[in-house]
């Protein structure tokens, strides 16, 4: 799924999506896939986005390079926590809180569900 303030090609710069539930209410079971996953994001614009501006900062000047490099620290700081659901979750949370450019770092980058 495209951010709206993504374009065609691709030049906003997200890092993948990380699952944040797998364990969707909608499984039948244990061993049948989600019919839904929620999905968590953590959006970085720069000036070549769309709309360079967000909730965090009415202008923004970044490049792309700037963008990409911060997002590569942020994923950096997200292995940490891979080995632990729990801690990678709320840690992904706290950084969308306070470094993604989406309006939905309100809710921890929270995109809510979407059927697979």
């Amino acid at each position: 799924k495209r951010s709206r303030d993504e374009n065609a090609s691709g030049s906003n710069s997200r890092p993948s999506k990380i699952p944040a539930d797998s364990n969707s209410a909608s499984a039948a079971s244990s061993d049948a896939p989600p019919k839904e996953v929620r999905v968590l994001h953590l959006l970085k614009k720069h000036r070549g986005s769309r709309r360079p501006a967000s909730w965090r900062n009415p202008k923004i000047t970044d490049s792309k390079e700037k963008a990409i490099s911060d997002l590569k620290e942020l994923i950096s700081i997200l292995k940490e926590s891979k080995d632990d659901p729990k801690e990678l979750r709320a840690t992904f949370e706290e950084l969308a809180r306070t470094e993604s450019d989406c309006s939905s770092a309100k809710r921890g980058g929270d995109l809510g569900f979407f059927g697979r």
